[in-house]
């Protein structure tokens, strides 16, 4: 019996369950990677499958692969105007230019201030600044004139609502490789990941046979030879494995 099974689940549904393990690694990245990712999910390319660990006794699952891509899309999901601005400059020059024209030509608004009402709500939100507040304070800082607060908030409510139809997250499809073997092995398919892209260090491997466990060792030599010897045995265990295949 396998210890896999697959699924596609919507990103909104599996962010109320996924949760990220603590040996995985930070996030590295770069912001030429995750314009291209947005890019080519708006343009319907396929996603690669996320590897995920399904606990017994849990509604949750680790995520063993696949943090790059899902941080990623977290973030466009609540910073849209960091990549609005980068993937769609055109449209964002163009309402930022709108809204100068209402305001004293000694004046423009900067950028910052403009992402700022991009990224704010029209609705309650305790993680949001809200849009009719933002709008009533810029009005007086850059004296906005022959425009009114709700036809400000109309020109903004438009971008945003042109910025989710570049990319509506919540109902994206992935494909899910659910894991459901045993917790202790998730070290060792944690370790098989290790054939490309950026190369897990002995301590990620270290801290992924460990990880439901607390252990802490001061900075000496034995805490390396503990650390050599870990990333040691699943080398040997994995060769160990293609022979026997």
């Amino acid at each position: 019996m396998s210890d896999y099974k697959t699924m596609n689940s919507t990103i909104a549904s599996l962010q109320n369950r996924l949760v990220l393990p603590k040996f995985q690694r930070g996030y590295v990245w770069t912001e030429t990677k995750q314009l291209e990712l947005i890019e080519s999910l708006h343009k319907g390319f396929p996603f690669g499958a996320l590897l995920t660990y399904a606990q017994k006794g849990s509604d949750e699952e680790k995520l063993l692969d696949g943090q790059q891509r899902w941080t990623t899309i977290m973030d466009f999901k609540y910073n849209k105007a960091k990549y609005f601005k980068k993937l769609q400059r055109p449209l964002y020059d163009e309402t930022i230019q709108k809204l100068n024209s209402f305001i004293e030509e000694d004046k423009t608004m900067n950028e910052s201030d403009f992402d700022r009402l991009l990224s704010a709500s029209s609705e309650y939100s305790t993680k949001k600044e809200d849009l009719s507040d933002l709008v009533d304070d810029y009005k007086l800082k850059y004296k906005f004139f022959n425009i009114t607060s709700k036809e400000i908030r109309h020109i903004i409510k438009d971008t945003q609502d042109k910025m989710i139809r570049y990319l509506n997250v919540d109902s994206l499809e992935v494909p899910i490789i659910q894991y459901f073997g045993s917790e202790d092995e998730i070290a060792n398919v944690f370790a098989s990941l290790n054939k490309g892209g950026i190369k897990l260090t002995k301590y990620e491997i270290y801290a992924a046979a460990w990880d439901h466990t607390e252990i802490k060792l001061n900075t000496s030599k034995l805490q390396e030879e503990l650390l050599n010897n870990v990333v040691n045995f699943y080398t040997e265990k994995k060769r160990i494995q293609k022979i026997a295949d």
